[in-house]
C-alpha cells in the first residue's frame, strides 16, 4: 500500500482499491435475412477509491462492499485489488499578506512533506500571491530544495491557484495529491468560487485543506496590489471543494 501524506504532516496510509468495471456493449455488426450476427466487446474501468475511517485506511475490502453507479445506473464490479502507486504531490503555499505572519512555518511544512515522499514519488510546490507561480517545478522526491520567497502585499489569486493545482493529470498509473496552506481567501482571481468548486468535481486529484492565517510583514521590494474579493465569503468553496474530492479540510 502506498504510503501518502494526511493534514497533520505524517506519513498516512491510503488504500487504493482499483475496482475493475465490466461494461458489456453489445453492437449489431450485421443482418442477414437467415441470421443476425452480433459482435461484442468488454471493456475493464479501473477506478481508484481511498477508503479510510477517520484516518486508518480499511483493510480487506471486497467487491460486494462497494457500490457503483454511471449516472444512476448501478454497474457490475469485477474485482476489488489493492496496489501501490507512486504519486504527485502538488504543494500550494500562500505567499500573499493575510499569511505572511506563517510563511516560515508553511515553508516548514512544504520541507516535511517532502521529506516524507518516496523514491518513485514526485512534488511541486505553486505559490499564491499576484500571480500563480511556481517556484518549485515537478521534482523527484529527495531533490533539495530552497525556499526562500517571500510574501507580497495585495492580491491574493486562491482560485486561480487551486484551478492550477487541481487540473494536473497525473500519468497513468500515478495518483494525484494537492496539500494546499491558505486562509481561503480569494482576492482577485480571474475564476471564481463556484467555477472553481466545479474544477474539484472533475479532477483526478484529492484535496486537503490547511488552513492558514496570520497577518505579519511583507516584501518592502514588492509591488503593491489592491482588489475587491470574488464573493463575500458566505459559501466556503474551499472546504467544499476538499470534501468534493474525498479530501479533508
Amino acid at each position: 500500500m502506498r504510503q501518502l501524506v494526511s493534514i497533520r504532516l505524517k506519513a498516512d496510509t491510503t488504500l487504493m482499491a482499483i475496482l475493475l468495471l465490466a461494461v458489456w456493449c453489445p453492437a449489431l455488426a450485421g443482418l442477414t435475412t437467415e441470421q443476425a450476427v452480433f459482435r461484442a466487446r468488454t471493456d475493464l474501468v479501473a477506478i481508484s477509491a481511498s477508503v479510510k475511517r477517520g484516518n486508518a485506511p480499511v483493510a480487506n475490502l471486497k467487491a460486494a462492499d462497494f457500490r457503483l453507479t454511471d449516472n444512476g445506473v448501478a454497474q457490475a464490479i469485477d474485482a476489488v485489488t489493492i496496489e501501490s502507486v507512486p504519486v504527485d504531490v502538488t504543494l500550494l503555499m500562500d505567499t500573499s499578506g493575510s499569511t505572511a505572519g506563517a510563511l516560515d512555518r508553511m515553508k516548514k511544512n512544504v520541507a516535511s512533506i517532502a521529506a516524507m515522499l518516496r523514491p518513485d514519488d514526485r512534488f511541486r510546490l505553486l505559490t499564491i500571491g499576484l500571480s500563480v507561480e511556481a517556484p518549485i517545478p515537478w521534482q523527484p522526491a529527495g531533490t533539495a530544495i530552497a525556499l526562500d520567497m517571500k510574501a507580497v502585499p495585495g492580491i491574493s489569486v486562491v482560485y486561480d491557484a487551486m484551478f492550477v493545482a487541481l487540473t494536473h493529470t497525473p500519468a497513468p498509473g500515478r495518483r494525484h495529491l494537492v496539500v494546499a496552506m491558505t486562509d481561503g481567501r480569494d482576492c482577485g482571481s480571474l475564476l471564481d468560487g463556484p467555477r472553481m468548486f466545479d474544477a474539484s468535481g472533475r479532477s483526478e486529484a484529492v484535496l486537503h485543506w490547511i488552513y492558514v492565517s496570520a497577518d505579519g510583514d511583507s516584501d518592502p521590494n514588492s509591488v503593491s496590489a489592491w482588489c475587491s474579493p470574488n464573493d463575500g465569503g458566505e459559501v466556503d468553496f474551499m472546504a467544499q471543494a476538499a470534501a468534493r474530492t474525498g479530501g479533508d479540510s
